[in-house]
């Protein structure tokens, strides 16, 4: 099975290594540093969530993750402030029937919500064969 990495970077550049393929896997890394107010300091603990969309055309099949995770005051996990984020891999699946991948971004403190979207535009990457 064939594997892309999408990479989108804190420039604002994007950069695809291999080829994205039908019935392959498509990783997407995403830097916390595009999204205004993700990663800092609000009250006792760090804020911030992003969620990526990943739409593959035809057939409009969608996923929808994280890119980061949290780090907790509490080991274990889940209790406490969280007091980091780190940034994860999110790995998808590539329809057989897929021709393009239409991806965003949605970045959420407890103050705002911001997108990652070319201006609405999305960003669009063919899909191989």
């Amino acid at each position: 099975m064939t594997t892309a990495v999408l990479q989108f970077l804190p420039n604002w550049e994007t950069i695809l290594h291999g080829e994205i393929r039908v019935g392959g896997r498509l990783v997407i890394e995403y830097d916390m540093k595009r999204m205004p107010g993700i990663g800092k300091r609000d009250r006792d603990a760090i804020g911030g969530d992003i969620e990526v969309y990943v739409k593959f055309h035809p057939g409009e099949v969608m996923s929808i993750g994280k890119v980061l995770k949290k780090i907790w005051a509490a080991e274990g996990g889940g209790s406490g402030p969280v007091v980091g984020l780190e940034p994860v891999p999110y790995e998808v699946v590539v329809p057989t029937n897929a021709h393009q991948v239409e991806v965003w971004f949605k970045g959420s403190t407890r103050s705002s919500v911001n997108w990652d979207s070319r201006y609405g535009q999305n960003y669009w990457f063919p899909v191989e064969a």
